[in-house]
């Protein structure tokens, strides 16, 4: 490596990883100068950006198949930094509008807006289920902006031995951690990113072996060992063809662990599970809070008020933190709603000294009604509670109606509390939303160690 000829700031990245586990990564900004200098202000700085383990001990970390790491540069851009058996790239892109117009068509697939320019849902009922029409002009537009998604991050290094192998490297189900450093401010809808070559027309259709498994059924769960129908597709080179199985979230796992220098991989408990839960006034926060406590066998501390709330996070030792809320953000600070129109900061939980090192609880936002709180704004929250301790969050990428919202909660936290780790109860939630036509498991997102999930420990005697 050559020193820059220009005098100025030159900066290094450096990643350790294990089996494409990013461990840490470490930038190095060095100053530049025509002459020796010996009264640099500013010399040279080194500065831990993300750390999955502070302790360097990875052998029991199960392989990625991909790594991409992600970091905002001074200029605006982003980095991404792509790793993989055979596949490694670094490179810039512009923020661009791709993310956020797939996040538009998500809502606009869920929902429609009345006169009064309030949301209203889209499909049928609270079994939250669509039908074959539906779904079908659904996959054609979605399809579309998460293939621009795709070639968005794909085609920016202009490298055609990055995109053969990178296609190559995904070719079957695989599991992709994302590693967010500290200044990274742009969060990727990743499991809308569709990677079948895919040309919109008025021609286009969906691939009629999806909808023939899809109208012929079968039990709960019978897409969910199914990577393409008949093991291979004969449509694969069809540009005109859509297959609901080539989105990520379908047909990956994505995990995005916490910047916190440790991996939390689960949540002991010994007891039954304990929840502390937060809602909005206006929501069906209490119908909701005693259907989970009946299905999945929980034990609730429910408030709607702010103050409630935080006693409850600040005396109680749960395993689970669920708000079913509003959210939103003022001058660039975000919240989350409850009580009567009141705003939870994620500079409460220190003002409360929330701490759960015992506990680890996992963070649920279900974001309802609302699409004043986007993933970027989530970032905050996500950060803090790792402060907090906690294992981890699920969020939302846009806003999500009451049905689904309620269905979603009740379906992960029965899943996730008999021991199956985040990245199985999010697959299997999502296929078996798409089993009943709806394509909106793709709008939940996980921020954690894919494979957390709760542990059985022995009672303190």
């Amino acid at each position: 490596m050559l020193t820059p000829v220009k005098p100025g700031p030159a900066r290094l990245r450096a990643c350790v990883y294990h089996s494409q586990n990013l461990l840490q990564s470490i930038l190095v900004t060095a100053q530049i100068t025509a002459t020796v200098q010996t009264d640099l202000k500013d010399g040279n700085i080194a500065e831990v950006e993300f750390s999955l383990s502070d302790r360097l001990q990875p052998d029991d970390l199960p392989e990625r198949t991909l790594n991409i790491l992600l970091n905002e540069n001074l200029d605006g851009t982003h980095t991404f930094a792509v790793l993989g058996a055979n596949v490694k790239k670094q490179f810039s892109i512009d923020q661009g509008n791709e993310a956020k117009l797939a996040r538009q068509k998500l809502l606009d697939i869920c929902s429609t807006r009345d006169k009064k320019g309030n949301l209203r849902y889209l499909y049928s009922d609270d079994n939250n289920s669509g039908d074959e029409a539906k779904l079908i002009r659904d996959l054609k537009e979605l399809a579309y902006w998460g293939w621009k998604l795709y070639c968005h991050f794909a085609m920016e290094p202009l490298d055609d031995d990055f995109e053969t192998k990178l296609e190559a490297t995904l070719q079957g189900p695989s599991t992709i951690q994302i590693a967010s450093t500290r200044s990274a401010r742009y969060v990727y809808p990743w499991a809308a990113v569709y990677d079948k070559p895919f040309v919109r027309s008025p021609n286009s259709i969906v691939c009629s072996e999806a909808l023939k498994l899809l109208r012929t059924g079968g039990s709960s769960g019978f897409l969910e060992n199914i990577s393409c129908p008949q093991n291979g597709c004969p449509q694969a080179a069809d540009t005109n063809v859509v297959c609901p199985l080539r989105f990520w979230g379908f047909k990956h796992s994505i995990e995005q662990p916490a910047n916190s220098g440790e991996i939390v991989r689960e949540i002991p408990m010994a007891s039954d599970p304990k929840c502390v839960m937060g809602a909005h006034s206006l929501l069906s926060g209490a119908q909701h809070c005693q259907e989970i406590e009946r299905e999945c066998y929980l034990t609730a501390d429910y408030g709607e008020t702010k103050n409630d709330i935080g006693k409850s996070l600040a005396s109680t030792k749960p395993h689970l933190v669920y708000f079913y809320c509003h959210g939103g953000s003022t001058s660039g600070a975000p919240w989350l709603g409850v009580g009567k129109d009141e705003h939870i900061d994620s500079s409460d939980l220190k003002a409360w000294k929330v701490k759960w090192p015992e506990t680890r609880p996992l963070v649920i936002i279900n974001g309802c009604d609302t699409v004043d709180l986007n993933p970027d704004d989530l970032l905050d929250f996500v950060t803090t509670f790792a402060w907090t301790r906690a294992s981890g969050i699920i969020g939302t990428e846009i806003s999500i109606p009451e049905s689904l919202a309620r269905e979603f909660g009740r379906e992960f936290l029965r899943q996730f509390l008999t021991g199956s780790t985040v990245r199985d109860v999010m697959h299997r939630v999502r296929i078996r939303l798409l089993e009943k036509y709806n394509l909106l498991g793709l709008a939940y997102t996980p921020y954690c160690y894919g494979d957390l999930h709760v542990a059985r420990v022995p009672s303190p005697s």
